[in-house]
């Protein structure tokens, strides 16, 4: 089982952004990250594939469950 991250298309992250998330990520490992096994950049939409945790997202833990947005 894997986590899966998209690049769509309203994303405010841009494509060079991503890339860089991808050089970071797989330069840096520690417990505490989840592992990056892979990614794709030749499709429409760039992907990351990730190790899942089942314990749900890091976003939840922090601020519980609710839909507010915390990307600002």
């Amino acid at each position: 089982m894997v986590a899966v991250k998209h690049l769509s298309a309203t994303s405010h992250q841009g494509k060079s952004q991503f890339i860089t998330e991808i050089e970071t990520i797989s330069r840096v490992q520690h417990r505490n990250l989840v592992k990056l096994y892979g990614c794709c950049l030749e499709s429409n939409t760039a992907l990351l594939v990730y190790e899942c945790l089942m314990n749900g997202s890091l976003d939840k833990a922090l601020f519980g469950t609710s839909s507010i947005n915390h990307d600002s």
